[in-house]
């Protein structure tokens, strides 16, 4: 098990992660066929990427079950919160 979860990658599948100060997003991919973005535009994809991989060391608050990995975006989930099953499976 690595160290708070130090050289370990996450992807989000969700509805995009970031900008946040709290977070490490090393990259991501829209997966929606809209404008090409991966930041999130619904706020719920940064939300699960704070429960698990929140900085610890940054005075924003509460830390993440693994505060040291990267977090790589992949949104799935439109501004509006809503979805296909095909960008889910891409």
């Amino acid at each position: 098990l690595r160290s708070q979860g130090q050289g370990v990658r996450v992807a989000v599948v969700d509805s995009g992660v970031g900008p946040h100060p709290g977070l490490t997003v090393v990259g991501g991919k829209d997966f929606t066929g809209g404008d090409g973005k991966w930041t999130d535009q619904y706020g719920h994809g940064t939300h699960v990427a704070g429960l698990c991989c929140a900085r610890a060391d940054n005075s924003l608050g509460g830390a993440g079950i693994a505060p040291r990995a990267d977090v790589l975006s992949a949104r799935v989930l439109m501004a509006n919160g809503q979805g296909s099953l095909d960008s889910i499976a891409a």
